[in-house]
């Protein structure tokens, strides 16, 4: 079994992947404008979030505002502890498929509060490689006359490419806020206008087309062998990619 390790507001701590999945899932749900897949997608979200919902509220979790420093209740004081809940309303909360509850409350606050950082951080994107709305890439001349909501727009946006040396010792303090473990890809839709990702990252990438029997898109990703340590993109074939998997499991079996 899989695990993640999670810090945020609630300490560090292990994850199995089934709450990660229901987590994943019901983060998608919320988004009513979001275009899953096939139908069955879309389904298993919805079934997916009722069942995160009913394990959140089964923890009986709670948190002191002086803690997180937010005030959930809005009372203009952090003095409260509060009861950390998800309820369900399709009618009142029709703009994230019913849910709504304290629970969403905080989630939202430190969603803002990271993302505040990101747009407060702003100057250590020097050398990146900003793109217009078109893909276009800007000249340094541009990207010196834009203003910093032009700018916070484009982060936003993923307009942007950069080749991270070190990992992310170009931050400030060397981390990232609050439980984000990691950065967009560049260029508009995640993807920057030239087809190549930032550093080694695009060396992975398929070369994929329609109709073809290639392994790994670049809407669904890709996968690795546990044993081979091959990213699903090198494989030749889908039949090399399933005889690998397949001698994965023959060992876990054994």
């Amino acid at each position: 079994m899989g695990i993640i390790i999670k810090e945020g507001w609630l300490g560090k701590r292990i994850t199995s992947l089934y709450e990660a999945d229901m987590a994943l899932a019901f983060e998608y749900h919320l988004n009513t404008e979001y275009s899953f897949g096939p139908s069955f997608q879309a389904q298993l979200a919805e079934y997916l979030s009722i069942s995160y919902m009913e394990y959140i509220n089964s923890q009986n979790l709670s948190v002191k505002e002086s803690d997180v420093g937010f005030d959930l209740n809005g009372d203009g004081a952090l003095d409260s502890t509060i009861t950390l809940t998800i309820e369900h309303d399709i009618n009142a909360h029709p703009e994230t498929n019913g849910y709504y509850g304290t629970y969403l409350d905080i989630y939202l606050a430190e969603f803002t509060q990271n993302l505040q950082w990101y747009m407060d951080n702003l100057d250590y994107a020097d050398g990146w490689t900003w793109f217009d709305s078109d893909g276009t890439a800007m000249s340094a001349d541009a990207v010196a006359a834009m203003t910093t909501v032009e700018k916070s727009q484009a982060f936003i946006e993923g307009r942007y490419t950069k080749s991270i040396a070190g990992g992310m010792g170009d931050l400030p303090n060397g981390e990232l806020p609050g439980n984000i473990s990691g950065m967009p890809n560049g260029g508009p839709n995640g993807t920057p206008p030239d087809g190549e990702l930032p550093g080694n990252m695009g060396e992975s990438m398929p070369n994929w087309e329609p109709g073809g029997n290639e392994v790994g898109t670049p809407d669904e990703g890709t996968t690795q062998s546990a044993t081979g340590k091959i990213d699903s993109a090198s494989y030749t074939s889908y039949d090399e990619m399933v005889t690998s998997f397949r001698e994965d499991i023959e060992e876990v079996y054994a």
